[in-house]
């Protein structure tokens, strides 16, 4: 390519450009996160919040994780942490939304970065921009949940979808630094074993998530022995081998639970393996279809942020080795073809207990998907945009890079049009958690005094909060919810009476 014949200051304005873009794009991605996050302060306990949280105070640590195994749950490691978080007293649950969203922002950033430096797609806006492509891949994520409130701000939600994401995004990110710095000839045995590790913890948090990590896994396998080329594939091979055996193991324990036959008991009979398939595969065309269509304004800026920064970035940058175009084809063609499967994987737990359609919350991890998938699609079209400049020898015109970095700005306009939205919504959220401070308030009162048979007046209580969708506590103390929380507060009954 002609060398660059512009003028020193030219050069350092032309280099401090793209910093200014991506530091105004994390700033716009990173006010939508944080009103978020302040969002999440206001969590309160909902349904079996206060079962697990009564579980652990009656029980302990260890009796409780064991129990709920046993008799009901067999996500083992959304039970660990949010016992091991009991221990940062009853107000710690106002902070998983924040440290899910900070963690989650954090992983993925790494994931992002770790995968630009392997395939050696930029030397100087690497972290940049995997910081800016982590922060949009939250962003929507969360903006599109189809049930954002309990994906989100619901504890019990957030740890069993929601969470495993971030370990998803560290896993990846720690098998592309694995294969990156593990020189050939050399086994990733200690990287293998943290892979593994990693693998089967995060499988424990739901059944959902561990059909989406272990259909990934899978598929990253074929890819590897298919792509891989020989000195990098043996390091690759047993780095995602060793993820998916521990993904497989968690797989097994999640399986064989005592506590699923529980569970299931009072869910309908398993389909027939015809019948499960065609609900799988119907409920993955169902949910890709609905996401297209309603939301299809966020969909095309979650393609034109990747396409519009990496053309940017790439075809100004000299020292970038050629993408054959046939790598590029392929990967645009297969990107949609895995997400579909890995949607597919989403759906089908859903449809082998329940013979159904998943559950709102549940979908957030297929969420996640179709957002990966659109922001890996962008940035492959922005690649390949600006490698039709390299291959025909040209200097990308200036205009055109000035265009992209404009687009890319007024995308981000979306994220701060959210925030401002997000923020109209902060009184309804703070006026909910302050109703529930009272009741709080009134029910320990009640049990300091000695009154083990407690029963509130509220007229304005509702047995179904429609603002979460979630059972809170009712007028039948035999409810289910009513008691969990008389085991959470230490009493033998309570009730609120309503209208």
């Amino acid at each position: 390519m002609p060398k660059r014949t512009d003028d020193p200051p030219k050069q350092k304005l032309s280099g401090l450009l793209p910093i200014l873009i991506l530091a105004a794009g994390g700033l716009a991605f990173g006010m939508a996160l944080l009103a978020y996050a302040y969002l999440g302060t206001f969590s309160r306990y909902y349904a079996d919040d206060y079962c697990l949280t009564s579980s652990f105070l009656t029980g302990g640590f260890w009796k409780s994780q064991i129990e709920l195994y046993v008799s009901w749950s067999p996500r083992f490691a959304g039970t660990f942490l949010l016992n091991l978080s009991e221990f940062f007293g009853r107000s710690a649950i106002r902070a998983w939304t924040a440290l899910t969203i900070v963690l989650w922002v954090a992983a993925a950033a790494w994931a992002f970065a770790e995968v630009i430096r392997a395939f050696r797609l930029s030397s100087r806006y690497t972290v940049g921009l995997g910081l800016v492509l982590a922060e949009a891949l939250a962003f929507f994520t969360v903006q599109e949940a189809p049930q954002q409130y309990q994906s989100v701000f619901w504890r019990a939600g957030t740890i069993a979808y929601t969470l495993p994401l971030v370990f998803l995004t560290a896993l990846i990110g720690l098998i592309f630094n694995r294969v990156r710095k593990t020189a050939p000839g050399r086994l990733a045995g200690w990287g293998a074993a943290g892979c593994a590790l990693v693998a089967f913890f995060a499988g424990g948090f739901s059944e959902t998530y561990v059909a989406l990590q272990t259909g990934l896994l899978s598929l990253a396998l074929i890819g590897v022995w298919l792509g891989v080329k020989p000195p990098l594939r043996r390091n690759a091979r047993i780095l995602v081998g060793a993820a998916l055996g521990g993904s497989l193991l968690a797989l097994l324990v999640v399986f064989a639970a005592p506590g699923n036959a529980v569970r299931l008991g009072a869910m309908p009979a398993r389909p027939p393996l015809l019948a499960f398939l065609r609900m799988s595969v119907t409920s993955a065309f169902v949910f890709i279809h609905s996401s297209l269509k309603e939301f299809a304004f966020q969909n095309l800026l979650t393609l034109l942020l990747p396409l519009s920064l990496t053309y940017r970035l790439y075809a100004r940058e000299d020292d970038l080795p050629k993408i054959r175009p046939s790598s590029l084809t392929l990967s645009l063609i297969l990107a949609p073809i895995i997400g579909f499967l890995l949607v597919l994987a989403v759906c089908a737990p859903s449809a082998y207990a329940e013979s159904s359609y998943p559950e709102a919350r549940v979908l957030i991890e297929a969420r996640f998907t179709m957002v990966a998938v659109i922001l890996v699609e962008g940035a492959l079209l922005g690649m390949s945009l600006s490698q039709l400049h390299r291959w025909a020898g040209e200097p990308v015109p200036a205009f055109l890079q000035a265009l992209m970095g404009v687009l890319f700005l007024c995308a981000s306009l979306y994220p701060l049009y959210d925030a401002r939205k997000t923020g109209l919504t902060m009184p309804v959220y703070r006026e909910r958690a302050a109703a529930w401070d009272v009741h709080d308030a009134a029910f320990r009162a009640s049990v300091q005094k000695g009154v083990q048979d407690i029963n509130l007046f509220d007229p304005q209580a509702r047995s179904f909060d429609d603002f979460s969708g979630l059972l809170d506590i009712s007028s039948d103390p035999k409810n289910w919810v009513n008691q969990c929380a008389a085991g959470y507060y230490g009493a033998h009954h309570l009730a609120i009476n309503q209208p």
